[in-house]
């Protein structure tokens, strides 16, 4: 398996824990430190941008509030089953 292939992979699998935590009822957010994203669970727990970028593509995971800029993320978001068809 390449690096690459290790590295994806392992943000899927993170992506998948990250959104069981949300199906319990934890939140993802985004902030802004350092000139940077950090993308976080409401328990404190890091999530690496690219695990988060996975997500938020998901379609049970959907934004709770709206961006300050259009080319922007939400900050806040959150499980919703009702969206999956």
């Amino acid at each position: 398996m390449s690096p690459h292939s290790r590295k994806t992979s392992r943000a899927v699998a993170r992506a998948r824990e990250a959104r069981a935590a949300m199906r319990a009822g934890q939140t993802l957010h985004l902030q802004h430190r350092d000139g940077r994203r950090q993308w976080s669970l409401s328990d404190g727990s890091l999530l690496a941008a690219d695990a988060a970028e996975i997500l938020i593509h998901h379609p049970d995971v959907v934004p709770a509030d709206s961006a300050l800029f259009s080319n922007l993320p939400g900050q806040t978001w959150k499980y919703d089953d009702r969206q999956v068809r």
